[in-house]
């Protein structure tokens, strides 16, 4: 999972926990634990499964005071509903409608599942938020902004995971024996803390999964 590139918490936005689509009122999970959790299921699930484990975000789906069965509401509707949780998932951030850019992927930086142990110490460290203890309760988009927040240097986080993720071996120079040796030792530093890879098409390697998601997933409200 790519951490945010823009700050999440806008000031017209707020926190939310729910949102109104089409006359429903609908209530989410808002807490850190519960989207890190559902985005790691998410990113790994087969295709097709996307909008099974979105609607698990849902507390409650009412209109009228009345408890609604997704299935009996408009294709229409119960997209926009899953846009918005798309939305909330995002941190605010709208979804690209637009066909794949034709670019070489970006290898992912952060994980919020797989780095949390780096998460948990980094939030100790600068805000003296212990993670452990409030992940549950802690609001999702709180959590990005925290996360987006971190000092660029400074923590374990940053200066080792992230950076080494980062680094291109391409742009290290290599033409002296020293050069060479530190080339290699970058090599083998990111192949120690480099994340899963999930096998996807070809013409999938141009998007990040979240957006491949956001697709399969205005696909199946839709149908």
């Amino acid at each position: 999972m790519r951490c945010a590139a823009v700050f999440p918490m806008r000031f017209d936005t707020g926190l939310p926990s729910g949102f109104e689509v089409g006359g429903n009122t609908v209530k989410i999970h808002t807490g850190a634990a519960f989207w890190i959790r559902l985005g790691k299921r998410l990113e790994v699930c087969a295709p097709g499964e996307s909008l099974r484990i979105l609607e698990d975000a849902i507390i409650s789906w009412e209109r009228d005071g009345r408890e609604v069965w997704p299935g009996s509401l408009p294709g229409k509707t119960r997209a926009g509903i899953f846009e918005r949780l798309w939305w909330f998932f995002r941190g605010g951030q709208e979804t690209p409608q637009g066909a794949p850019e034709s670019r070489k992927p970006r290898e992912r930086v952060l994980d919020y599942a797989e780095d949390f142990e780096a998460i948990y110490a980094a939030f100790l460290q600068v805000y003296g938020v212990d993670l452990c203890e409030v992940k549950d309760t802690l609001h999702w988009w709180k959590f990005l902004a925290l996360v987006n927040s971190l000092p660029l240097s400074g923590t374990m986080l940053r200066d080792y995971y992230m950076h080494y993720r980062a680094l291109d071996l391409s742009t290290l120079p290599a033409k002296t024996a020293a050069e060479r040796k530190y080339r290699a030792e970058v090599a083998r530093i990111k192949r120690r803390v480099a994340l899963a890879v999930r096998e996807r098409p070809e013409a999938e390697q141009r998007e990040s999964w979240l957006d491949v998601r956001a697709r399969e997933l205005r696909k199946a409200a839709n149908g």
